[in-house]
């Protein structure tokens, strides 16, 4: 008698397909990461070419290059450019590229990126991209008139086990405690501090980077002025807790809190955008110029706003609930 061969059963079969979909699209992910990485890898390592040359030529030659061909062989002149501005004995370089990267994962690989136009008049050096047209990502920095790396810095600060606790100015709530992590309250709950500073700053910028895990968010204070208990300033927060997520800013009268007065929802920076609740670095640029406030997180432009209610302050940190974030380091630059 011939034994019938017995095939797939319908379940099976589709248990079999599940398998293959899921295994699609877990390989399509690493694909995915592997080209955004490997984008990001070559337009940093253009970056740093070309931010180097620049600094060795006004460092051996004592002069600003007239040509983007004199920083090296075989630039992409099409993709990439330099730009810059002299102001009080420094020079402001913007190294830049319209090149598809995606600024997130440029940001893992070199510091001080953004995908922000810089703002103001510039000069362009020669034989590269001539403006800013279809800029996806630049890299800025400051020299000296002699080629030294420059910055016009109100303080620096990186938060580690060995970093002083009473360097903080004023604080308010829960202890702050540093830790291999960085900078962050001991317990739940409502925790705030102030940076060392000077009440008459107007215009800078502040860099920060953290690492946040989960809860309901956290703010950088601008233009803080009084004690962590009763501060006057502007609180530029990450806030997934706030309706369905929101980037949002809110002035704050003698600790209170008001309405916000800039916000953009997680959900219109980009088709179902979330802020993804796992251990990821963030990082942030807050600048204040006049009254006009711009802030960046991971590189994209997230608010952009004019406000004249307080006209200086210092630099401050809070997170409120059961936030965990850590804040590593925090960068201020006069502007």
């Amino acid at each position: 008698m011939q034994r019938i061969k017995k095939g797939f059963s319908l379940i099976e079969l589709l248990i079999v397909l599940a398998v293959i979909a899921a295994v699609a699209s877990v390989m399509t992910t690493i694909a995915i990461n592997a080209v955004r990485a490997a984008r990001a890898t070559k337009v940093a390592y253009n970056f740093r070419i070309l931010s180097q040359s620049v600094t060795n030529k006004i460092y051996i030659d004592n002069e600003i290059p007239s040509t983007i061909n004199e920083l090296g062989e075989n630039i992409d002149t099409e993709n990439y450019g330099v730009a810059w501005r002299g102001s009080d004995g420094f020079y402001e370089f913007v190294v830049f590229t319209s090149e598809d990267v995606d600024i997130t994962t440029l940001h893992e690989k070199l510091l001080n990126v953004s995908g922000t136009v810089p703002s103001g008049d510039f000069t362009f050096i020669a034989g590269g991209k001539s403006d800013f047209d279809g800029m996806t990502a630049c890299y800025i920095f400051l020299l000296d008139e002699q080629g030294n790396p420059a910055s016009m810095s109100y303080g620096s600060y990186t938060f580690d086990e060995d970093f002083d606790i009473s360097t903080l100015v004023s604080v308010y709530g829960r202890d702050w405690v540093a830790t291999e992590q960085g900078l962050m309250p001991s317990k739940w709950g409502e925790a705030r501090a102030i940076l060392p500073g000077d009440e008459t700053w107007t215009d800078y910028t502040v860099n920060v980077v953290a690492t946040y895990s989960e809860g309901n968010g956290y703010a950088i204070y601008i233009r803080a002025t009084g004690e962590a208990d009763n501060i006057t300033a502007y609180a530029f927060q990450v806030d997934p807790g706030y309706g369905s997520g929101a980037f949002l800013v809110r002035p704050v009268y003698d600790g209170r809190e008001r309405s916000p007065i800039a916000i953009t929802w997680f959900r219109n920076i980009d088709d179902g955008w979330t802020l993804p609740i796992r251990p990821e670095k963030h990082y942030i640029t807050i600048t204040a110029e006049g009254n006009h406030f711009t802030m960046t997180f991971n590189g994209i432009e997230v608010l952009n706003f004019t406000d004249d209610r307080f006209p200086s302050g210092r630099v401050g940190i809070r997170k409120w609930h059961k936030t965990d974030v850590a804040f590593e380091s925090i960068e201020i630059q006069q502007n």
